[in-house]
């Protein structure tokens, strides 16, 4: 792959780090004013699973439609335009005979 599509083709990238990232330095932001100053100047650090929980905190932050939006934001279709419908078909299936079809499978 050629250089510089990250921006374009990873929808994380483009959009939802900088969001999650900024929710995570609040957090750690808030653990910095309240944690113990070490004997050579610097913050303790947090334990890992702190850090697990504020990225699980940071990433429920992120809301859903940003998300969605995140794909249509690097050209991706939308939900809406990948739903499929068999109406334009030779010849149409009704929903269960679809999935009857999917069980066998």
């Amino acid at each position: 792959m050629p250089g510089g599509l990250t921006p374009v083709a990873q929808p994380f990238d483009k959009v939802i780090n900088k969001v999650f990232k900024a929710y995570f330095r609040d957090l750690y932001n808030l653990y910095i004013l309240i944690t113990p100053i070490m004997p050579n100047g610097s913050p303790k650090a947090p334990s890992r699973q702190l850090l697990f929980t504020w990225v699980v905190e940071a990433w429920e932050k992120i809301p859903e439609e940003l998300v969605k939006k995140s794909w249509t934001a690097c050209g991706y279709p939308s939900e809406k335009d990948l739903t499929c419908s068999n109406e334009d078909a030779i010849v149409v299936f009704s929903n269960e005979e679809i999935g009857t079809m999917v069980e066998n499978l």
